[in-house]
C-alpha cells in the first residue's frame, strides 16, 4: 500500500507577481528491498510574472 500527499501554496504578491512552493510526502507500508518507507520532496519556489 502506498499513500501520497501533496501540499502546495501560491501567494499573489501583486497583479504581475506570484510566489508558489510545495511539499510532497509518500508513505510505503511495505517497500521492497532497500527502498525507504517514507519519502519527502520539497518543490522549488516558482515565480510567475
Amino acid at each position: 500500500m502506498m499513500l501520497h500527499d501533496d501540499l502546495a501554496l501560491t501567494v499573489k504578491m501583486s497583479d504581475k507577481l506570484a510566489l508558489s512552493g510545495g511539499y510532497g510526502i509518500t508513505d510505503k507500508t511495505k517497500p521492497p528491498g532497500h527502498l525507504k518507507k517514507l519519502e519527502t520532496v520539497a518543490a522549488n519556489p516558482v515565480f510567475a510574472f
